[in-house]
């Protein structure tokens, strides 16, 4: 990170409590100095469970702010991320949202894999589907060339039976 110790505009916090900043936003992600390291479990589960919101500020509030606002309820999130929440001695809750960026990349890398999954079982369904139709195809043309050999045999059935009623004829009826 470049320092720019001369800059006094960088960060701005307003009376309303929004925070502006130009530049960008770090957080410390040194694994050297992290004492432990686990993957995170499964998160589409939980965060399926949240209900996204959008809100006012109720008035004479802590904030003064009237424009609509998106976000989680604390009490919900802290039910599924409990570290996510924050609560103070009023029991007043705050979610740290930038906590839910693994979280949420966590939950994307599932249904990547759930989707390969799927798309695997698609083309397996479609081989299948392939394999079935050359079967059928197969069976047609076994069906068509029964009924070919059963119409000749019908036929010279037929024939058979005319020459036998014929000679039956004849010997009834010498000539």
């Amino acid at each position: 990170l470049e320092s720019n110790q001369d800059r006094s505009d960088a960060l701005y916090v307003l009376k309303s409590g929004d925070m502006m900043l130009s530049g960008r936003l770090f957080q410390s992600a040194d694994s050297s100095q992290m004492e432990w390291i686990r993957p995170l479990e499964t998160m589409s589960g939980r965060l399926r469970n949240l209900q996204t919101v959008q809100f006012g500020w109720k008035e004479g509030s802590f904030r003064n702010v009237r424009d609509t606002q998106f976000g989680l309820l604390g009490a919900e999130v802290s039910q599924y991320f409990p570290d996510l929440v924050s609560q103070d001695g009023n029991g007043f809750q705050t979610i740290q949202y930038v906590g839910f960026v693994p979280v949420l990349i966590k939950a994307v890398q599932e249904q990547e894999e759930e989707k390969d999954q799927l798309k695997e079982e698609i083309q397996r369904q479609q081989t299948l589907i392939g394999n079935q139709d050359i079967w059928i195809s197969n069976l047609e043309d076994r069906i068509e060339s029964l009924e070919a050999q059963l119409e000749m045999v019908l036929e010279w059935k037929e024939k058979e039976s005319k020459k036998k009623g014929e000679e039956e004829d004849k010997s009834k009826n010498p000539e």
